[in-house]
């Protein structure tokens, strides 16, 4: 058997029976479908790969990362890529998001009347039980309390407004004045107060607020006129 390697390098003269394992029979170099440099270094074309069976392409292929993308020419890549947004951002666990992130958020509101008629303290309807998910989180709390605080003829009205925690004031407490001179030197409406520290741990800790009229000689009540007081707490990753 001759085998004879012409000037264009097609390979011609090669018996039916193929090279002696027969991994190139007659018809594939009968088309002239590999040529001899190809066999050589082992490159084949693209017009050759684009006729290639699913069939033939068999085992697992590599997880794509961006070492695979390397070297890719810009004519390669077709199509265009998906915009991203929020749907394709699931699965971000509260642990993985960055320092100062809001992890969790809570709110009470409250239209219920009260008449402050002595000096203890009182609780309100605003209370919410918060179990932090992360002892070091910081624990923002504010309340906005709508009050009605009026001074009596002889003394200022004088009203104390609290954010308790599991029984203990959290930060001060928020002290409202009105002037003398009776049921004119008055403040009525939303009153805030706020405070932000670590709980230290993951417990459930009761947050609720309290209030109380100082000076009874003067008059004072909780949510006089309408307008919701509220509660709210956010926990913010350390």
């Amino acid at each position: 058997m001759a085998i004879v390697i012409n000037g264009s390098g097609t390979v011609t003269g090669l018996a039916v029976g193929g090279l002696p394992d027969g991994t190139v029979d007659a018809g594939t170099l009968a088309t002239n479908s590999v040529d001899s440099a190809e066999l050589i270094d082992g490159a084949v074309d693209n017009s050759h790969m684009a006729a290639m069976a699913a069939s033939k392409l068999t085992g697992a292929l590599p997880a794509i990362s961006a070492a695979n993308l390397t070297g890719i020419p810009a004519a390669n890549i077709t199509g265009t890529l998906p915009a991203i947004n929020g749907a394709s951002l699931t699965g971000l666990t509260a642990a993985q998001m960055p320092s100062g992130s809001c992890v969790q958020f809570a709110s009470d509101f409250d239209g219920n009347f009260i008449a402050l008629n002595s000096t203890a303290v009182i609780d309100t309807d605003l209370h919410i039980d918060f179990t932090p998910k992360f002892a070091d989180s910081i624990i923002v709390a504010q309340a906005i309390v709508n009050v009605y605080n009026a001074g009596a003829g002889a003394t200022h009205g004088n009203v104390d407004i609290y954010l308790n925690r599991n029984g203990g004031t959290f930060g001060q407490q928020m002290t409202l004045y009105s002037g003398y001179g009776g049921t004119e030197a008055l403040v009525v409406g939303p009153s805030p107060i706020y405070f932000a520290e670590s709980q230290g741990n993951t417990s459930q800790w009761a947050y609720k607020v309290q209030i109380r009229n100082v000076q009874t000689a003067s008059g004072a009540s909780h949510n006089q006129y309408p307008g919701y007081s509220s509660l709210y707490l956010w926990e913010i990753k350390a």
